[in-house]
């Protein structure tokens, strides 16, 4: 959409984009054309979370980093060297790329795992920040605040969710987690 805000740099911009694909996700749950081979998709994806959480988790670590990875280089390969968009070339890097990335972070899983728990941890910590603040602890905004007190508050909780995922403990997590998300989605 035109209000993506995604060339711009205001605050709101995220939220806008946040927003925009909930919005083209939602409808296409509801009106478009492969209903059936998303409810089957669901149905693999809650039995294969029920049965083993953890393997899914830490699978999808991996694709998504290679992902992320193989797009940030087709996207730089193809400034550098002038490529169009739909370049073999460009593609062939991008996935060679991607495919390297995937074999690093499976070979690295609890690094990966840690840097994923405090990933998770910041944007926990993000997120309930702005809930505080909306209740009254004005100390903890970040604009109007004190800085100390957030970048504890940050460090705290945050290292809270580094703790969790630097032992075991986030397998028990896991194992609460994916058989209610699995279970939503077989029921679905």
């Amino acid at each position: 959409p035109d209000d993506a805000g995604t060339a711009t740099n205001t605050t709101g911009a995220a939220p806008k984009i946040f927003g925009a694909v909930a919005a083209a996700i939602k409808e296409d749950l509801l009106h478009g054309p492969h209903q059936v081979m998303t409810a089957v998709l669901a149905l693999i994806g809650g039995i294969v979370l029920v049965v083993d959480g953890k393997k899914v988790f830490d699978g999808f670590l991996c694709l998504a980093l290679g992902y992320v990875l193989g797009v940030l280089v087709m996207s730089s390969v193809g400034d550098m060297w002038h490529l169009e968009h739909n370049s073999k070339l460009r593609k062939f890097v991008g996935w060679e790329v991607g495919l390297v990335a995937v074999y690093g972070a499976y070979k690295g899983l609890n690094g990966m795992n840690i840097f994923a728990g405090v990933l998770l941890g910041f944007w926990f910590t993000y997120n309930l920040q702005h809930v505080l603040v909306g209740l009254g602890a004005h100390f903890l905004s970040t604009t109007e605040g004190y800085q100390w007190v957030v970048f504890l508050f940050y460090t705290l909780v945050a290292g809270g969710f580094l703790y969790l995922f630097n032992g075991e403990a986030h397998k028990k997590l896991l194992a609460l987690i994916c058989p209610f998300m699995g279970g939503i989605l077989v029921a679905s």
